[in-house]
């Protein structure tokens, strides 16, 4: 939630929910999206995966994160949330284990013109974090949150992951994530908000 009455996610969770009606959840409140804003330049294959969702009534009870705008995301450490199929680097993602809310980092690897991307790294890799983790399958749209300042940033949007190392497992160590680069988008998310 980027504002009190917005919700930012991947275009091709959003082409999912087009038919409306449909409700988001934040936090313990739930709200119907009123309308659903896919990014005019949205192609199939990932490019521009953002979309916004409009709410039908602001929530007060929870404060918005605001979307990163600046442009120096790489190396930076992430928080990466998710809810549904959780796993390990070893065998991947273990449909049987319950699907719940959970966090992970990961540092940003790099950047470009539509992409944040991390890499899965092993407990014995240098560049290794203290709870290192990528979005499992069903994360799509997702947030990746950074803080700057002590204060908290959205910074990209779980939008795919690749298998890097050849093993045929997704997500496993070595492997790549690809998340929205949210700042390249800030012209869009704050015209669409205040047109709408």
């Amino acid at each position: 939630m980027i504002h009190q009455q917005w919700v930012l996610t991947a275009a091709h969770v959003a082409e999912a929910i087009k038919s409306l009606p449909h409700k988001v959840q934040c936090g313990n409140v739930t709200r119907n999206v009123e309308r659903v804003f896919i990014h005019p330049d949205y192609k199939e294959n990932g490019r521009k995966d953002i979309a916004l969702l409009k709410l039908s009534a602001p929530i007060t009870e929870i404060k918005p994160v605001p979307i990163y705008t600046k442009d120096n995301e790489a190396k930076q450490i992430a928080t990466l949330v998710g809810h549904y199929i959780t796993g390990n680097g070893k065998t991947g993602p273990d449909r049987k284990l319950k699907r719940e809310l959970r966090g992970a980092t990961n540092q940003i690897e790099s950047t470009n013109e539509n992409w944040l991307s991390f890499t899965f790294d092993s407990p014995d890799s240098k560049a290794v974090t203290d709870l290192e983790g990528v979005s499992g399958p069903g994360d799509s749209g997702a947030p990746a949150y950074i803080t700057v300042k002590g204060k908290l940033f959205v910074v990209g949007i779980s939008s795919r992951s690749r298998d890097t190392n050849g093993d045929g497992i997704e997500p496993a160590y070595g492997d790549e994530d690809l998340y929205t680069r949210v700042s390249l988008y800030k012209k869009w998310i704050k015209k669409t908000i205040r047109l709408n």
